[in-house]
């Protein structure tokens, strides 16, 4: 990437931390095994179901999570992953850990969105 592609990259994802950080909702990111981080995150499009399939209730949430390329105070990149985003890797929100399915970012790597989802099974006496 040139030095201009990657000026371009940062002043988009510091824009972003800083509008995300307005927003004010944290999120928990955890790539296959590596140590967890905390960052700002928009929240979209949350829906819930449940279903009841022969006496097992399945219960299945979708969230969409919007996160910038965010730097520590030292200025080192804490997101995205020094491996990359993948599917299967988790965002806790709240109390709820959600895995992601689905992910794109925008054309400079700045903005990432992440399509995830959760699903239980109980048995229903």
């Amino acid at each position: 990437m040139s030095d201009f592609s990657n000026d371009i990259r940062d002043a988009f994802s510091g824009a972003a931390v800083e509008i995300l950080t307005e927003l004010g909702e944290t999120v928990t990111y955890s790539n296959r095994g590596s140590a967890s981080v905390t960052l700002y995150a928009a929240v979209d499009d949350i829906t819930k179901t449940i279903g009841d399939n022969i006496g097992i209730q399945i219960e299945s949430s979708e969230a969409n999570f919007t996160l910038a390329r965010t730097l520590n105070s030292s200025g080192t990149v804490i997101f995205p992953p020094t491996n990359g985003v993948s599917n299967g890797d988790e965002i806790t929100f709240g109390s709820i850990i959600y895995t992601i399915t689905d992910f794109s970012f925008d054309s400079t790597g700045a903005i990432f969105d992440l399509r995830c989802d959760r699903r239980q099974a109980r048995r229903v006496i």
